[in-house]
């Protein structure tokens, strides 16, 4: 190569060149032998599926059960990485994960100041990453022991998209538990009362919001895991496989996590910000359940206005011609489908009028009356 590049005629630059690019793939050969047979980069990629995506859900079913007592608390610097550790053992006993060779690597923790939920996370293509909020353990975050030569692949960047993923999806999975919990509540409380309780009507209205918000949430929850994780991760499996090259790997699983990203629509701050509304009036459906008496009447009404418009916006805002136009077209129908299966969303929002307008005292979701 020296003696190459000294010489100063055409021929020679060529020849350089071709030398050049042959050792670059010589090179990106010998890492791509290093990571994929030597790291074992499919089980890796297996293992940020399972735990940062949430793909192990019997793990995380089972953690949730542990550490309900702990996520009802306020966060304490002092002890919460020690009980997290605790309840994530005691959900791997009772969980496939125990078994699971990756599960050693990985970690929950609070994330330390700067590194936490606000910090800003970007995808590789620049586009900021817009994370719904959900209460004050929105610092929880999932540490990946990273080897060498892992580390080529899984730099810090990389890291910081898939724990932008995972606090995602593990929140979207805490509004599911605590919509559970609050189905085990209004459920005893039904038993207690027995048959010839006066406050009947009040119950189904109650049953009512829960099933709406488990719809909502649920088929959000089923879309992202069946319509985005899963044939992202399929495809990407195979391409890098048959790309034997570490530059062209690297590339994919860029692409790959840019993909779950756009796809989950969390690099669009709108959708964003009225998903984190729908999530926490779910939060407050559980605490109202949970209270003193079960909660006001009142109280249930007015949250049952603010989920309706909410989510009629956010329905209203996926079929927009913008959206509908953008390149996230495909993905945006897919959700759609399985929100509004047999028309139940249209069907939902019509009874609703019909509802409001037969009562003309009764006030809309905005406050007015019709």
């Amino acid at each position: 190569l020296e003696e190459l590049e000294a010489q100063d005629g055409p021929a020679e630059k060529l020849k350089f060149r071709r030398a050049v690019h042959l050792a670059r793939q010589r090179v990106a050969q010998s890492l791509w032998t290093l990571l994929a047979v030597d790291a074992q980069l499919p089980q890796h990629l297996q293992g940020l599926k399972d735990y940062f995506l949430l793909a192990k859900g019997d793990f995380y079913h089972a953690f949730l059960l542990e550490a309900d007592g702990l996520l009802v608390q306020e966060p304490k610097e002092a002890t919460a990485d020690g009980r997290l550790a605790a309840a994530q053992s005691q959900a791997a006993l009772k969980s496939n994960a125990e078994s699971d060779p990756c599960f050693p690597l990985v970690r929950l923790h609070l994330a330390a100041s700067g590194e936490g939920a606000g910090a800003q996370v970007q995808t590789a293509t620049g586009l900021r990453i817009h994370t719904p909020a959900y209460d004050s353990w929105d610092d929880l975050a999932l540490a990946y022991r990273v080897e060498w030569p892992l580390g080529l692949l899984l730099t810090s960047g990389v890291l910081a998209q898939y724990n932008a993923l995972f606090r995602y999806l593990f929140r979207l999975r805490r509004v599911q538990h605590d919509l559970d919990v609050a189905w085990s509540y209004l459920r005893r409380a039904g038993k207690g009362r027995g048959d010839n309780s006066g406050s009947a009507a009040s119950d189904v209205a109650k049953w009512q919001l829960r099933h709406k918000m488990a719809h909502l949430v649920n088929n959000l929850q089923v879309y992202i895991q069946i319509d985005v994780i899963e044939p992202q991760f399929r495809s990407l499996l195979e391409r890098v496989e048959e790309a034997q090259d570490f530059k062209e790997a690297e590339r994919l699983h860029s692409v790959y996590l840019s993909r779950l990203i756009a796809q989950s629509f969390l690099d669009v701050s709108t959708i964003a910000g009225m998903l984190q509304a729908v999530m926490q009036l779910c939060r407050r459906f559980r605490a109202l359940v949970e209270s003193p008496g079960g909660g006001a009447p009142e109280a249930f009404k007015q949250l049952e206005d603010e989920f309706f418009l909410k989510s009629k916006t956010l329905y209203t805002v996926l079929k927009s011609d913008r959206l509908a136009e953008s390149e996230r077209a495909p993905y945006l129908r897919q959700f759609l489908l399985r929100l509004n299966y047999n028309s139940y969303v249209d069907h939902t929002i019509l009874l609703d009028r019909m509802d409001r307008a037969s009562q003309p005292g009764k006030p809309g979701p905005n406050g007015t009356t019709s």
